[in-house]
């Protein structure tokens, strides 16, 4: 199935229940490799503007945190926390926008999907505004950079769509330094350009040149540190998700699962509809402990030490935007009976809607001490046990995606059913009508990924290789959408 929007966007830390799983943290830190210095972009009339005005630090609705409940028994020593970020739904002002096409012309792109390709990207150049920045790049027994980066006018853009016409298929797929090239055309966009996406456009795997997934996500890492994130389209069978994975989550960017490549265009709309709607740029997560608390485990592929807590990079949000996180508390000191700061949760970002001044969101974490376990299991907050049922639901996906690939069809679908269980009786707990829905919806799409399993199991021996990686590849993409990519 084709994921046209993410629509349950979880950025899920953590993993298990509230009661009964430990969380192994996931230690990572910034690459410090370089990234090429590319040459100034092209412009038919534009200048670099004036650095942006110094931060400024604002209260405000976009942040929220709960322990799993609102009441914690003295003397236990470790809980969960729910954090979540809710962009505001109403529509900001367009901000200006730099892509870089990257897009696959190796020989398995020949026919229909190098034809659906060229759609595709006429389709992000349409979509795009007279002063956006744009670049075009192809990969195939090497990254050749088509069109530099050049601001769109009346000139570039019929430019810009006859490079995009003469695009052909032949040869192998260097699909590292096709992603290294797009990133390389965005690094030096002038301030003003503060949404900066690599979109991918591919249907196999790496061939030629770097091919580990975790080098490709080391690539998106760096990228990341610039503000430029990647978007992966993946078409068909044979792609290689492992890497097309790496690359959004190491950039806190997107992924999409299509089946087949005439489903491109309409894709790559949606995707320039939610970048044209970004509401916070370069936005990042800070988690701050209270004093007697320590973090403990935070399972995020990109976060890094801050003096006593941890950042999270997130990257461009766009309106109506929800991201959610577990983190792991530690009690390293006995707390006495009553109300009590846990954490402090921080989301600075720049804001593209005024100049890409820095702001600042912050909410304090707070739980009560009780002696009594009844108020401990009779006031567990709806919307943390949401996220943590989710996050098993995330962990039973990628489990059966993993068995689905190696033909466990039988395995598979018994992870889904669990997972598929556990998310309906976690619904019939909570009073929350969102956080009820949001559970049944992620029901109701690993029951869609289901019938994927049930059609390999029942396929002719014949063809349930295919349908075997058809329905891998389906779980992927629910996955990858419960975390939030």
């Amino acid at each position: 199935m084709t994921r046209r929007i993410v629509a349950i966007a979880t950025l899920a830390i953590t993993g298990g229940c509230a009661s009964a799983h430990a969380v192994a943290p996931i230690a990572s830190h910034p690459s410090t490799a370089a990234v090429a210095q590319p040459a100034t972009p092209a412009a038919d009339d534009a200048a670099e503007p004036d650095a942006p005005p110094p931060a400024i630090a604002e209260a405000g609705p976009w942040v929220g945190g709960a322990a799993a409940s609102d009441f914690v028994l003295q003397g236990a020593s470790e809980q969960l926390v729910g954090v979540w970020v809710d962009v505001p739904a109403s529509a900001p002002p367009r901000v200006p926008l730099a892509v870089a096409l990257a897009i696959d012309t190796s020989g398995s792109m020949d026919g229909a999907p190098i034809r659906d390709a060229r759609a595709a990207a006429r389709k992000v150049v349409d979509s795009m505004v007279d002063g956006d920045l744009v670049a075009l790049v192809t990969f195939d027994n090497a990254a050749v950079t088509v069109v530099e980066p050049v601001v769109l006018g009346p000139q570039s853009r019929r430019r810009l769509q006859t490079r995009i016409g003469e695009l052909q298929a032949s040869g192998g797929t260097a699909l590292h330094d096709g992603v290294k090239q797009a990133e390389f055309t965005l690094l030096h966009a002038p301030a003003e350009y503060l949404v900066r996406r690599v979109i991918v456009i591919s249907d196999g795997q790496a061939t030629v040149g770097e091919t580990n997934p975790n080098a490709m996500g080391n690539l998106a890492e760096v990228g990341m540190q610039h503000g430029i994130q990647v978007t992966s389209l993946g078409v068909g069978l044979d792609y290689d998700e492992r890497t097309l994975d790496a690359f959004a989550v190491r950039s806190s960017g997107r992924l999409y699962h299509l089946e087949q490549s005439k489903e491109m265009p309409e894709i790559v709309a949606g995707e320039m509809e939610l970048l044209a709607r970004s509401s916070a740029a370069q936005a990042q997560l800070e988690l701050v402990p209270a004093p007697g608390v320590s973090i403990t485990a935070v399972d995020a592929v990109a976060s890094r030490p801050s003096g006593r807590g941890t950042t999270i990079p997130l990257g461009v949000m766009h309106a109506g935007q929800h991201r959610e996180l577990l983190v792991r508390l530690r009690m390293d000191r006995p707390a006495t009976l009553g109300r009590h700061a846990l954490a402090s949760v921080r989301l600075s970002y720049q804001d593209p809607a005024d100049d890409g001044i820095e702001r600042v969101h912050e909410a304090l974490v707070r739980a009560t001490i009780t002696d009594d376990p009844k108020q401990v299991a009779g006031h567990e907050h709806d919307r943390a046990q949401a996220i943590i049922a989710m996050r098993e639901a995330s962990l039973l996906a990628a489990s059966a995606a993993a068995a689905a690939g190696r033909g466990e069809l039988v395995l598979a679908d018994a992870e889904l059913d669990r997972a598929q269980r556990n998310l309906r009786e976690h619904a019939d707990r909570v009073a929350d009508p969102k956080q009820r829905k949001q559970m049944l919806s992620g029901a109701d799409q690993i029951g869609r990924a289901r019938k994927k399993v049930a059609e390999a199991k029942d396929a002719p021996v014949a063809s349930k290789p295919a349908r075997s990686r058809a329905a891998a590849l389906e779980l992927n993409d629910v996955n990858m959408a419960f975390d939030g990519f």
